[in-house]
């Protein structure tokens, strides 16, 4: 934990850098939470792809941390519940953490007295070489009716594609659509796409096969019916290079 001892503002990010060449960044958390959202969960998932995730206990107080991991239909694929010391850390990896291979999203709630903050590293599988990328993501406290990001790629300019882990964190299903438009000129763009969501569902779309012409860059936005949330993450990536940031 980080503070300013004169009362001043701080900002702050985190470098991790691991073997094989991996590099990530994520940033620092203002404040725990008792209930967080991880919209990607993967064990085995797109021909290799893992996380893990880092859990800080903010507060004084020991108690308990669960995980709850759901599937693209919304059904829990598994639970875990793990001691949580006071100011403590509990690493926990999905490649062992959930039964089956897949894609999933994660629900991380904390005790009474208890607030944490939470970060899930993504890995790629290991090219021929040995070289391995990697990228982090920051968990929700909460989701939104709206989700904004202001870069998708379909095999664009500069050869980069990216992919959405979309969770629905609401209590009820909702209809969720990604809509794209023109860099320029802010006109809507190729092809909008939509899908029905069950609460805690996750749904992974690539721009490369989804609604977006390849070669082309866009802004997107991703929107829900009334009443609805999600939370979003965009992963980049390109020959050497893996990227992920959080819609906003």
């Amino acid at each position: 934990t980080v503070n300013s001892q004169s009362g001043g503002s701080l900002s702050g990010i985190v470098n991790e850098v691991g073997p094989n060449g991996q590099f990530s960044s994520y940033n620092a958390v203002v404040a725990g939470s008792s209930a967080l959202n991880a919209p990607v969960a993967l064990r085995d998932a797109y021909g290799g792809y893992n996380t893990g995730m880092a859990i800080q206990n903010t507060t004084g107080n020991a108690g308990s941390v669960t995980l709850t991991y759901y599937s693209g239909t919304g059904a829990m694929a598994a639970i875990r519940t793990l001691p949580l010391a006071a100011y403590g850390y509990q690493g926990v990896y999905q490649g062992t953490d959930i039964p089956t291979n897949g894609a999933y999203t994660a629900r991380i709630t904390a005790s009474a007295g208890v607030a944490i903050a939470a970060i899930v590293n993504e890995v790629t599988p290991p090219s021929a070489s040995g070289a391995q990328q990697s990228t982090s993501y920051t968990t929700f406290a909460s989701g939104s009716s709206t989700a904004h990001l202001p870069l998708v790629e379909s095999a664009g300019p500069d050869g980069w594609s990216t992919g959405e882990g979309i969770m629905n964190t609401g209590s009820s299903a909702a209809t969720v659509t990604i809509s794209y438009y023109d860099p320029d000129t802010g006109q809507a763009m190729g092809s909008p796409v939509s899908k029905s969501l069950a609460p805690n569902a996750y749904w992974g779309v690539y721009q490369p096969d989804s609604g977006l012409a390849t070669g082309r860059r866009a802004t997107a936005v991703v929107s829900t019916g009334q009443g609805g949330a999600v939370a979003v993450i965009c992963n980049e990536q390109g020959a050497s290079t893996f990227m992920s940031y959080n819609g906003q």
